[in-house]
């Protein structure tokens, strides 16, 4: 598998990509404020859908507002694509942000996005980063299961990121990140 670089002006018409995923699962979050403005209890849980959930987002993959974002395919032997990420350099607090990561569906469970996430992992070092970031709607169970599987964690959520009613649609977005190494610096 390669990964290259690709730039917005080779495609003038921009890029069109289709995230689409089912999930059996969802992390249900419970926020309750303490008497006396003692602080809160939150409770994340795993629970699971009354009917499998289906998510089909179409989007371009140059997006306006990623002024400095870096894109990336990943083409198989044949050169056919296999998945894309968009990653950038968060100069304020020394992250890699991992905006985007998509493995075309036919080619999923094959190791490809594994690879896409070592090569965000390489650019990240490459940057000097403490982290890398990402977020994922906890309704996207799947995702989480492998963000987890390759070392990332949970360090916070967005109750209304994407609407008002994230919470009750099981869509809250969840920020997830890895730690680096850096001259044995964590």
């Amino acid at each position: 598998m390669q990964i290259s670089q690709i730039f917005g002006k080779d495609y003038p018409n921009n890029k069109k990509s289709v995230f689409k995923y089912e999930s059996d699962y969802y992390y249900d979050i419970e926020l309750q404020s303490m008497n006396n403005n003692n602080g809160w209890i939150i409770n994340i849980q795993k629970k699971q859908f009354q009917s499998i959930f289906k998510k089909n987002i179409n989007e371009v993959v140059f997006k306006e507002f990623l002024n400095d974002a870096e894109y990336y395919i990943a083409l198989n032997e044949d050169r056919t694509e296999v998945g894309w990420m968009s990653i950038s350099y968060m100069k304020w607090n020394k992250t890699a942000r991992l905006w985007d990561i998509d493995v075309n569906e036919e080619y999923r469970r094959q190791g490809i996005g594994k690879k896409l996430i070592e090569f965000g992992l390489s650019k990240a070092k490459e940057w000097k980063c403490r982290a890398l970031v990402l977020e994922c709607q906890s309704s996207n169970y799947p995702a989480i299961s492998f963000y987890l599987k390759n070392q990332f964690n949970l360090t916070g959520f967005d109750l209304i990121a994407y609407s008002n009613q994230d919470i009750e649609k099981h869509e809250v977005r969840l920020e997830m990140s890895r730690k680096l190494i850096l001259n044995n610096k964590r």
